[in-house]
């Protein structure tokens, strides 16, 4: 999901391939999109105000050993394919994103 998000808004308007999501914001159309969509699986994978996203307990996850119970997971594994499918939905074609690549080399 991360890649994903990252290539989005790369393509998007990024002059640069982002090394950071500090750009995870509901401000951006294709996560107003995906909030419109499907408000209870954002809010549960994305969503910064909601201290039992996904997104607040990715570090925990990743960095510090964190589990989480099968339920738990459960939860965040069907939001989060859902999320993922949604956003999935706006990839262009890796042509395109080598042609912007190979342009902001020259």
């Amino acid at each position: 999901m991360e890649i994903t998000l990252k290539l989005l808004r790369y393509y998007n308007d990024m002059p640069e391939f982002p090394d950071q999501l500090n750009f995870i914001t509901r401000k951006w159309t294709i996560l107003n999109n995906v909030f419109n969509c499907n408000t209870e699986n954002f809010k549960l994978i994305l969503d910064r105000g909601n201290s039992t996203s996904l997104w607040k307990i990715r570090d925990k996850i990743a960095h510090a050993s964190c589990e989480l119970d099968s339920v738990d997971f459960e939860k965040y594994k069907i939001a989060a394919n859902q999320v993922l499918a949604l956003l999935s939905q706006n990839l262009l074609p890796l042509n395109d994103y080598k042609a912007k690549r190979n342009k902001q080399k020259k």
